[in-house]
């Protein structure tokens, strides 16, 4: 091919996978709520390996890195908007930091196409293998910030999705990955195994999944009940810096937790930090009666408070400044308002301090009278919003941020209430599996998640956030509850399956009946294996190609016979 003919179509190909890209992140929210938005999961894999085929490694990433890019530039557009609002960017600043982002994203796909490559024939007759097991691979063992799977995008076809108890979203990413690419290969190459095969891929999992969608009902049927009250207050960050006061929001929360023990909670949440006043890291670990005593003894206590958030800015989800200076987000404290009064057991949201630089994102379990059981400190931060990166190696960060963020803390996440055993995941902490796995093998029987999506708007984020979590109530075979600030909060069956969806920014109360469950899944007993497989075979096929690459050369160079 001349270079005037092969310039157009590189770039062709360069568009087509920012094009398929950008087509995949289309089939999730809001789209995701129709059965046939599964089918571009089953569609990117082979496409992807149409566009990648024959090339080179480098040129296989970078194509790569176009789809994931593409990827990015819909599915986390609400980046721009979070960054120039809440960051204090200006749209300029904020759009290559956006981009930067959309890159780091797209990071785990480009390593996935050119490994597949490497690890491929020169002639791309094993592409249809290598390329879902780079997938699996460089999906399972890349951090990003907020991760994404191919998996993700099945839930539209539940019974798909159901592997996940098995292997977890990466035997998913597997399945769907290598179901296409076979299926692509096959027709090809005209190749009747390979027709089988990919028969088969599609047969068994399906009815692996039908069956286990009938079991897990049928055992939820008889599972104990638990009547979980979801308090969603709907407290935004516009309403906060506008002067929404600690005793309003109390007042909020108390109130909607009234309508729920009217319909009959036995069980009532809050969100991650909805508690408006930062408790005393001392009285919490004491167990003392007064330690969510409310705003009346806040002034008695102002020593033990502390407001300063990760980067030294006033918390907007706890309290601003509890050490003597005038409340910025309210009126001057008069109120006598106590909380939580006896009623139900609760599990709630606040921030504990022991000093300035001292804080925590604390989720605290209280008996009806108001007298903390036990207490839980987030596990997974978030970068720049709860930590900052890199703090203890620059002066300059220490410079601007004086202290360089909350604390975390190892701890066992589950605690016992109502007589059941909670498995308490603090925002972040249901994006990955590993922190629902470790809740379910120490005996959690439901899974409650905490969080505040106040700071993404009315961005498509917390749909995001919904549909990454579903998938850790299908790897553990447990209900899970979600209570969110501002929404959607809801009930997710162990199947996977939404029972409940709460208007989003909109305060409400609402009562689920969510399961007790017991038993272990595969992928809780054993945890990442699929990867872990998928790399290792990955690897073996890629060392089988090194002594390809070496005699290639050297035949071309023997001299004709004869």
């Amino acid at each position: 091919m001349t270079p005037s003919r092969a310039a157009p179509r590189a770039l062709l190909r360069f568009f087509l996978a920012g094009g398929l890209g950008g087509c995949l992140a289309l089939s999730g929210p809001p789209l995701s709520q129709y059965a046939l938005a599964a089918l571009p999961a089953f569609a990117f894999s082979p496409l992807l390996l149409l566009l990648v085929r024959d090339q080179s490694p480098g040129r296989a990433a970078l194509l790569g890195l176009v789809a994931g890019v593409g990827f990015g530039a819909y599915s986390l557009r609400f980046t721009l908007d979070v960054l120039a609002r809440f960051a204090d960017l200006g749209t300029l600043s904020a759009l290559p930091v956006a981009l930067l982002l959309a890159l780091l994203q797209a990071l785990p796909l480009a390593l996935a196409t050119g490994g597949a490559r490497l690890a491929d024939t020169p002639s791309s007759s094993r592409l249809h293998l290598t390329l879902p097991l780079a997938i699996v691979a460089a999906f399972g063992f890349t951090p990003v910030l907020f991760p994404w799977h191919l998996g993700h995008f099945t839930l539209p076809w539940l019974a798909w999705a159901q592997q996940a108890e098995l292997g977890g979203l990466p035997l998913v990413d597997l399945l769907t990955a290598l179901l296409g690419c076979c299926a692509l290969e096959a027709w090809r190459a005209r190749s009747r195994p390979l027709a089988v095969a990919s028969g088969l891929l599609l047969l068994l999992p399906a009815l692996h999944g039908y069956g286990s969608l009938d079991a897990v009902e049928q055992g939820r049927a008889r599972a104990p009940a638990l009547r979980v009250g979801v308090v969603q207050p709907n407290v935004s960050v516009a309403a906060l810096r506008g002067g929404l006061s600690p005793a309003a929001r109390l007042e909020r929360l108390e109130g909607l937790t009234r309508q729920a023990e009217a319909l009959g909670a036995q069980l009532v949440l809050w969100p991650e930090a909805a508690y408006p006043l930062t408790l005393s890291r001392a009285s919490l670990a004491d167990r003392a009666p007064e330690t969510l005593a409310g705003l009346g003894p806040r002034r008695a206590r102002r020593a033990a408070l502390h407001a300063p958030s990760a980067a030294g800015e006033p918390d907007p989800l706890g309290e601003p400044d509890p050490l003597g200076e005038p409340d910025p987000l309210g009126e001057p404290d008069t109120s006598t308002a106590t909380g939580p009064p006896a009623g139900v057991p609760r599990v709630l949201g606040a921030m504990s301090a022991a000093g300035r630089c001292e804080t925590w994102n604390t989720l605290v379990a209280v008996d009806a009278a108001g007298r903390p059981l036990a207490h839980v400190d987030k596990r997974e931060l978030f970068p720049f919003a709860e930590y900052v990166p890199f703090w203890s190696w620059s002066p300059w960060l220490q410079r601007r941020y004086p202290c360089a963020g909350e604390q975390s803390e190892d701890q066992d996440p589950v605690v016992e209430v109502s007589h059941a055993r909670l498995g308490l995941l603090n925002c972040y902490e249901d994006v990955g599996p590993e922190r629902a796995r470790r809740a379910t093998r120490a005996g959690a029987q439901l899974l409650l998640n905490f969080s505040n999506d106040a700071w993404f708007g009315s961005s498509v984020q917390p749909e995001l956030h919904r549909v990454v979590a579903r998938f850790r109530a299908i790897e553990t075979r447990r209900d899970l509850v979600r209570v969110v600030n501002t929404g959607a909060s809801g009930h997710i069956s162990a199947t996977g399956q939404e029972l409940l969806v709460l208007a989003r920014h909109q305060p409400t109360a609402a009562v689920v009946d969510a399961r007790l469950l017991t038993g272990t899944t595969l992928s809780v007993r054993v945890g990442a294996w699929v990867a872990v497989l998928a790399l290792l075979v990955l690897t073996l096929l890629g060392l089988t190609r090194l002594p390809l690459a070496r005699r290639g050369p050297a035949r071309q160079s023997q001299p004709p016979r004869g």
